[in-house]
């Protein structure tokens, strides 16, 4: 057995570990907040295109909207779209995006009963993406690499003394 390679797999394995653990507690709360949020009618205060006003490459434009929306007994405004940031990667779409949520519009937002200072105006449940992916083969090498200090085993990822 490979002491040092041994603990440097686990504390590489064990950081994985808490990184998947808090992506599926945030993956989780954000997706019981898709279901369980409560519609309510909203008027748009301010709405504006974070990123710049011509097209460039590599660039990706976000919305910024402020609205006041009725939770129930109290009247609360807020900024936040989503769950999870969107963006947009043209101008286009995201000017296409703004054109739903016009200055004094009336529009659909979803806030939480539990907690009505919290609310989104797009309640599309979260995706997990390419980051599991990730998260998983760095999961799976980890282990490798602590399988093989533990077996004194060289290979891939070990080097011959």
């Amino acid at each position: 057995m490979n002491r040092g390679r041994v603990f440097v797999a686990a504390t590489l394995l064990l950081f994985g570990l808490g990184i998947a653990t808090a992506i599926g507690r945030a993956y989780l709360t954000q997706r019981r907040a898709a279901t369980t949020f409560v519609p309510t009618r909203a008027i748009i205060l301010s709405s504006a295109l974070s990123g710049p006003r011509t097209p460039q490459k590599d660039t990706t434009y976000t919305l910024k909207i402020r609205y006041w929306y009725n939770a129930g007994a109290s009247v609360d405004t807020s900024t936040s779209f989503s769950y999870e940031g969107v963006s947009y990667a043209t101008l286009g779409e995201a000017n296409a995006a703004l054109g739903r949520y016009p200055e004094g519009g009336q529009v659909t937002a979803y806030y939480d009963p539990k907690r009505p200072t919290r609310a989104v105006l797009d309640r599309t449940p979260p995706t997990l993406g390419w980051g599991v992916l990730f998260l998983g083969v760095y999961l799976a090498i980890s282990i490798y690499m602590l399988q093989s200090g533990i077996r004194g085993q060289t290979g891939v990822f070990a080097r011959n003394e």
